[in-house]
């Protein structure tokens, strides 16, 4: 054998200290070393890499608590399912509904005021 072929089957010092260097180089970026111009996954570094997680955390949590605010604003049966989609379906009927009776109630005080003339 070759000496690259025995540094590939993992034999001499050379695949040894290849393997170390690759276990210590995964650490790095699993305990998030913060040396500037350290990358992540796809070569983009990790400082925007959590700072794009985190942004996303904090959208989901504003997304949520955002729905909270519609089930618990937005009459429904007991019943009803509280899964966000469940919750969205639910808001636009009842803004349907708000709707049709804001366009009734606004003809009732039109011919109201048509037959006060």
């Amino acid at each position: 054998m070759g000496c690259d072929a025995a540094a590939a089957a993992g034999g001499g010092g050379g695949g040894v200290a290849a393997a170390a260097a690759a276990a210590e180089e995964k650490e790095l970026i699993r305990s998030g070393s913060k040396e500037k111009g350290r990358e992540g996954r796809q070569g983009v570094p990790l400082r925007r890499r959590r700072n794009r997680i985190k942004s996303e955390r904090s959208r989901r949590k504003r997304v949520s608590n955002a729905v909270e605010d519609l089930r618990m604003l937005v009459p429904a049966p007991v019943s009803a399912p509280t899964d966000m989609a469940s919750v969205l379906e639910a808001t636009a009927a009842y803004i349907r509904e708000l709707r049709t009776l804001a366009d009734t109630l606004q003809g009732i005080v039109l011919d109201k005021q048509a037959s006060e003339d």
